[in-house]
């Protein structure tokens, strides 16, 4: 114990002489302990361009985050993401840059924006915004989404259609293309609560109007075709699952339907194989067949359940029937000769376009020019479907529906001849 209590000892004395020598030794004088600077520190304020007016603060305050919402994007960011998104071409000028870095900004500044600027910046000139290029580009987009999902797809349901519009130009996948083109560190945009009159702004309907906007900036640089391309490589290039979209209550009754109005014989259901009835895990094969073309097949463990299946496998076959690509035309790549004011001057291009030609089979009535022809869209053919029948009859039939839509619309031809009355055509139901 005397080890101990001697280092005790010594501690206590090493502890009180450093504690008498730290007293002994004169404090240094600090420069921020003067009178004069101690005052100055105090009255600091922040620069004019940084100050704050939100209500209920402080504006001799400064703050940060308002600060730095305030500033624009940096022009590298700015430039790299108008190259990104193919606005500037490849080792572009820098008349071309300085031309082309304010439009990509004003599409990455959204509307909400404005009301912060002016509420902090007052004096200053308001950044233009996204408004005008949004409401373009929405519905170009619209009608690119429209045009491809009924081309490809013509046999799907208006509903169906139009959830299929959506998936592929709708508000989740327009914010997930913003993202992915890393319109996220530019957009410039300000929460907004909901109110009686509007509703709340979040940061995906901030990020989808990025894309939209870019759309018709296109548009207006360039033509409706570059829009096109555009909406092509980033929209509806994308795989959308069709199945999903199609919901049937009762499958049997809604097949029984559709082969009436195509003129297809009755469904009938037929066990095609089974396995194991009498074990806990039964497996029932069952197919569709309309006279002797089989149209759905599917399995089950139970009879109904394979019956279901069989038949909503007929429906997708039937519905989700693609046309082969090149066998029809998008009706707005009509209009890609003449320029993007062409799709506005419709009416002037129907009129300058009536020309004389041999009408159809001979007859005796006046002809439509092949501009006329072009310009009112016809639906295409229908593709390889994977329902196989007898092509001679389907061809006989499709040749009789195509006489008569031709003649319907040469009986209508004389109407575009002073361009004052629209054409007119009910619509054909294939």
């Amino acid at each position: 114990m005397a080890p101990r209590a001697r280092s005790g000892q010594i501690s206590s004395l090493a502890s009180s002489s450093s504690r008498s020598l730290s007293s002994c030794l004169p404090r240094p004088t600090l420069a921020c302990s003067s009178p004069t600077l101690r005052r100055q520190v105090q009255t600091f304020r922040p620069p004019p361009e940084s100050r704050t007016i939100t209500p209920g603060s402080n504006p001799e305050t400064f703050n940060s985050e308002v600060h730095f919402a305030l500033q624009p994007p940096p022009n590298s960011q700015v430039t790299a993401f108008a190259y990104r998104v193919g606005l500037l071409p490849p080792r572009s000028s820098e008349a071309l840059e300085k031309k082309i870095v304010p439009l990509a900004r004003q599409v990455c500044t959204h509307p909400s924006y404005i009301p912060f600027w002016r509420q902090h910046r007052p004096g200053q000139p308001v950044p233009p915004t996204n408004a005008p290029l949004d409401v373009l580009g929405n519905s170009l987009l619209g009608l690119f989404a429209a045009e491809y999902v009924h081309s490809t797809w013509p046999h799907l349901p208006t509903k169906a259609t139009k959830a299929a519009v959506s998936a592929y130009v709708g508000p989740n996948t327009l914010a997930a293309v913003a993202r992915e083109l890393g319109a996220g560190p530019l957009l410039r945009w300000q929460r907004a609560a909901r109110t009686e009159t509007t509703t709340s702004l979040v940061l995906t309907d901030a990020l989808m109007t990025v894309p939209r906007s870019l759309v018709g900036l296109i548009y207006q640089l360039n033509s409706i075709t570059e829009a096109r391309k555009f909406a092509e490589a980033f929209f509806l290039s994308r795989q959308v699952d069709l199945r999903t979209l199609l919901k049937f209550v009762d499958p049997k009754l809604s097949l029984v339907d559709v082969l009436y109005k195509f003129g297809w014989d009755k469904p009938v259901t037929r066990l095609l194989s089974e396995s194991g009835r009498r074990t806990a895990t039964p497996v029932f094969v069952v197919g569709v067949y309309s006279g002797a073309t089989k149209i759905g097949e599917s399995f089950g463990s139970s009879l109904k359940m394979a019956e279901y299946r069989a038949c909503e496998d007929a429906l997708w076959r039937l519905y989700l029937t693609q046309a082969p690509k090149g066998s029809y035309t998008i009706p707005s790549a009509t209009f890609d000769w003449a320029g993007k004011d062409a799709l506005f001057h419709a009416a002037d291009y129907l009129d300058n376009a009536v020309s004389e030609v041999p009408a159809w089979e001979g007859e005796g009535q006046a002809g439509v020019g092949p501009e006329v022809a072009a310009a009112v869209y016809l639906p295409p053919l229908l593709g390889e479907s994977e329902v196989q029948r007898d092509l001679k009859e389907l061809n006989e039939k499709e040749g009789t529906r195509r006489k008569e839509r031709w003649r319907k619309l040469l009986s209508e031809a004389d109407r575009y001849v002073d361009g004052v009355e629209v054409l007119e055509m009910e619509p054909v139901i294939r």
